[in-house]
């Protein structure tokens, strides 16, 4: 099998404090074949400015005015020259063998259309956990028997860890455009049902759990898979785990609204949730939304 060449495609929005480290930890893989786009979605800090430090012929950044996530990566796909395209976002970064490990894993697991790593996330409170996945258990390389099965507990895709065959980018039909929430849960939901999805145990990514704006602005916003889906069961029947994923996302959102005591919008998310499954949505108000309300309204 030829070598690889990737495109690594980073968007940006006002991530200045982060896009350096981000940038080095992709130009410092011990796999050299790639090409890094990052494309600044109108940043208005001091974003640029940093990315000026960087000289690197494998480097290229694109301008254009604030559009949002999915059109900033679907341009980099645009512009990227390689058949196979990683994404990481601007405030997370690699381990420097990252590439070496897709690479190994597009080698071992050649019929895929969507390659994993695993990774860390970073909580709040500095802690560096590694995620692990429903039915995955131990060190882990092939292709996933069930996506949808295996990320009930975490995803086993992510914006700073997949790599995805660009044709079938485009035969899925990219990253939903104009979608504030869910987009890229959405398209790695297409491609697992497109073909076979492959996957790497190996933690090789550092993603972060930061409060900042761009997480600001998409408080309040319903998960587009969810809003895509609850039209459309006739595609859920013959896809048990499909819908079974879908609900775990419907109920996380659900129970987070609640936390953060907006009722209204966890009933938004109640109503969206009972087009996929209204056992689950009445599971969620009788057990979820009523207790809380009625032990609110009791202390009142």
């Amino acid at each position: 099998m030829e070598k690889p060449f990737f495109s690594v495609v980073i968007p940006l929005y006002n991530k200045s404090y982060s896009v350096l480290r981000c940038i080095k930890s992709v130009l410092n893989q011990t796999f050299d074949n790639f090409e890094v786009i990052v494309i600044d979605d109108g940043s208005k800090d001091d974003s640029l400015k940093v990315l000026g430090q960087i000289c690197d012929p494998r480097f290229s950044v694109i301008s254009q005015s604030n559009k949002g996530v999915s059109v900033a990566r679907n341009r980099g796909v645009d512009f990227s020259k390689a058949n196979y395209v990683c994404f990481l976002d601007a405030d997370d970064y690699w381990e420097p063998f990252f590439l070496e490990k897709m690479n190994n894993l597009i080698v071992s697991c050649p019929e895929a259309v969507l390659y994993c790593l695993g990774h860390r996330v970073v909580v709040f409170d500095g802690e560096h956990k590694v995620e692990k996945f429903r039915s995955i258990t131990g060190q882990f390389l092939g292709y996933v028997p069930d996506f949808f099965k295996a990320s009930l507990r975490n995803s086993i895709a992510n914006s700073s860890k997949v790599c995805v065959l660009k044709s079938s980018f485009y035969d899925s039909g990219g990253f939903p455009e104009r979608v504030v929430a869910g987009e890229d849960l959405f398209l790695w939901i297409q491609l697992a049902q497109q073909g076979a999805v492959a996957f790497d145990s190996t933690p090789c990514a550092t993603v972060e759990r930061v409060i900042d704006a761009s997480r600001n602005s998409r408080a309040g916003s319903l998960p587009y898979p969810l809003t895509f889906y609850s039209t459309k069961p006739f595609v859920l029947k013959s896809n048990a785990s499909l819908k079974l994923y879908l609900v775990k996302i419907g109920i996380a959102h659900i129970f987070g609204s609640l936390c953060e005591g907006d009722y209204k919008e966890a009933f938004d998310r109640v109503k969206c949730l009972r087009g996929i499954s209204f056992f689950f949505a009445a599971f969620a108000i009788v057990f979820f939304i009523v207790p809380p309300f009625i032990l609110k309204n009791v202390k009142r």
